[in-house]
């Protein structure tokens, strides 16, 4: 389609409808316009000869068709105009010619007339948007997070370091510094480090530095069998013979009969068993005392030696069926001076409380048992089961936890 300038548009129409309002539209037969102002035949384009006539086309006639103006009732637009149909001064718009302003200005040119009153405001250019700058971050410190020892996110991105905790405590997921107990072998008590309870003892039992023990008790137990050994050097037969009804004697005599000559030299050992097993079984032994009460004394120094007993010997045990003893069990007793004869046995009891060693009582013997033949007496006679009663009969005191 055809683009046609505003001007050139508007003066061709202006032509035409002063062609109809004025002195009609006949021709000058010489080819020029009427004084009525009738439509201008086209001029032949230059470079195709003088007169229209030497194209065959009549004088008085233009080369093109007239040009139709359109009915204003009517719908059908008008025809298009080209150069071979439109009246001479008409402009011809090429199709590659830019639209021109009616008024004759440039587009471009700053001097353009101003807009209407009721012209819409023109639209604002879109604008950039601007930077927004973010706040500034303020880091968080421990005491604001409340907290007292190891790392934590300062909230902008780094890391705070809170510090350490002491070396009996350590640091929770709550940035506190609390104490780990150390209660080790403590069954009992407070921990030394934090202060905490590191456990309780059984109704009866106290607290001694960590341990839970049980009240001191004492055990006064009297004996629950004895015997003594004898052996003489004038009769062979006593070697053999268990003398359980008798008093308990320990150590040697040397004996010289005036009325028949005959001197004999005669030793005893005496055996003790205390059935406490039950009573001291697990306990803590603290002290044991054996206890003899002394019937007679003897007449010169002496000196015995007390053992643990190995095995057991309560049935018809006599000197040449002597029980064994505990190797380093034996201890040097002196020949008492008074009533009575007590003798230290914390070890060896200890040692059947913490079941060591078995109970089989006690085996009290003298030192030198050597045939003298001088005059010897360092025999002392103690209270057995048979000779005496209550008190005065062997006991073991025993004072265990």
């Amino acid at each position: 389609m055809l683009k046609f300038s505003r001007v050139g548009t508007f003066s061709m129409l202006g032509s035409l409808l002063l062609g109809a309002c004025g002195g009609g539209d006949s021709e000058d037969p010489s080819g020029a316009a009427g004084s009525g102002g009738g439509l201008t035949q086209a001029q032949p384009p230059s470079g195709q000869g003088g007169s229209s006539a030497s194209n065959g086309t009549p004088p008085g006639s233009s080369q093109n068709p007239p040009m139709i103006l359109p009915n204003p009732s009517s719908n059908e637009a008008p025809a298009p105009m080209t150069e071979g149909n439109a009246t001479q001064g008409t402009p011809v718009v090429s199709p590659m010619d830019p639209p021109s302003d009616s008024s004759g200005s440039d587009p471009e040119d700053p001097e353009m007339p101003a807009p209407p009153d009721d012209a819409p405001e023109p639209m604002p250019p879109p604008s950039t948007p601007e930077e927004v700058e973010e706040p500034s971050c303020s880091p968080a410190t421990c005491a604001a997070l409340s907290r007292s020892c190891g790392q934590a996110a300062d909230g902008c991105g780094g890391t705070l370091n809170c510090g350490a905790c002491s070396a009996s405590q350590v640091c929770n997921g709550a940035g506190q510094c609390e104490c780990v107990p150390s209660c080790g072998a403590r069954e009992c008590g407070a921990d030394p480090s934090c202060g905490q309870p590191c456990g309780s003892c059984a109704p009866g039992e106290s607290c001694e530095a960590g341990t839970c023990v049980a009240p001191v008790q004492t055990l006064d137990a009297v004996a629950s069998a004895d015997n003594m050994l004898l052996v003489s050097s004038a009769d062979s037969n006593v070697a053999n013979t268990s003398f359980p009804q008798s008093e308990t004697s320990v150590g040697c005599n040397w004996v010289f009969s005036s009325l028949t000559g005959i001197q004999d030299f005669v030793c005893a050992i005496g055996l003790v068993y205390f059935g406490i097993d039950q009573a001291i079984a697990g306990r803590s032994v603290l002290d044991a005392q054996l206890v003899f009460t002394v019937e007679a004394l003897p007449a010169s120094q002496a000196s015995y030696q007390l053992w643990a007993v190995f095995q057991d010997w309560r049935a018809n045990v006599t000197w040449n069926s002597a029980p064994q003893v505990v190797l380093g069990s034996e201890r040097v007793v002196n020949q008492p001076t008074g009533s009575t004869l007590q003798i230290d046995v914390t070890d060896i009891v200890r040692a059947w409380a913490n079941g060591s060693l078995p109970n089989f009582g006690f085996f009290l013997e003298p030192a030198d048992v050597t045939f003298p033949f001088d005059n010897r007496l360092e025999a002392t006679s103690l209270c057995s089961l048979e000779s005496c009663t209550g008190s005065f009969r062997p006991r073991l005191v025993v004072t265990y936890q």
